[in-house]
């Protein structure tokens, strides 16, 4: 599973070491999930 998307697991990790040093990051990181979620949901119901 780990061979499938190396890039992918790089790339959290880096993002999961900002977040961890900046909490402004972790808050920036949070929100834009938070829209992307609401952004899916809503293009999913149609």
């Amino acid at each position: 599973m780990k061979t499938l998307n190396p890039f992918r697991g790089r790339l959290s990790r880096s993002v999961m070491e900002l977040m961890e040093s900046d909490p402004e990051i972790r808050e920036q990181f949070e929100r834009l999930q938070l829209m992307v979620i609401k952004k899916y949901m809503a293009s999913s119901k149609h």
